[in-house]
């Protein structure tokens, strides 16, 4: 994704999580997800309390999501290392087990004004990625969203 606005508040993340994962969350904050936020670099895995991960984010930047399979096959159930990017760069990865559903990429947006460039061409990620890393597919993707007129 590109930060295009940070909005009032900068709640902008990015992340992968379940299906069922509830649209008036952060992903990270439940069960079956993982995410970086923006407003203050954390990282959340199924959990409100964030840990220390990276910088926050500003205008202009690139933050990207990725996964790296242990196996060939990745299921439900296996553990897979999710790790995230700012402008091209690494920032560190932990292991996560796959929900039942699947891992869907995942972004959240909290306040009013907050913007992002959404990218899911995996081919055109990898070219832009400096550290070369490959990307994975995380079972699929799906697209939920929902429109609101700007006040």
């Amino acid at each position: 994704i590109e930060v295009l606005n940070l909005g009032e508040s900068s709640c902008l993340s990015i992340g992968a999580a379940a299906l069922d994962h509830p649209l008036t969350h952060q992903p990270g904050w439940v069960s079956g997800s993982i995410g970086y936020h923006g407003d203050d670099g954390c990282m959340f895995n199924a959990s409100g309390m964030g840990c220390s991960y990276g910088p926050s984010w500003k205008y202009g930047d690139v933050i990207g999501l990725g996964a790296r399979p242990y196996e060939d096959d990745v299921i439900p159930g296996s553990e897979v290392q999710i790790f995230f990017t700012k402008n091209g760069y690494e920032l560190g990865h932990t292991t996560v087990k796959v929900p039942p559903s699947g891992f869907f990429p995942t972004v959240g947006l909290h306040s009013k004004g907050e913007k992002l460039k959404v990218n899911l061409d995996v081919k055109q990620s990898n070219t832009c990625d400096k550290i070369k890393m490959k990307w994975r597919t995380l079972i699929g993707v799906q697209l939920q969203y929902s429109c609101a007129k700007e006040v």
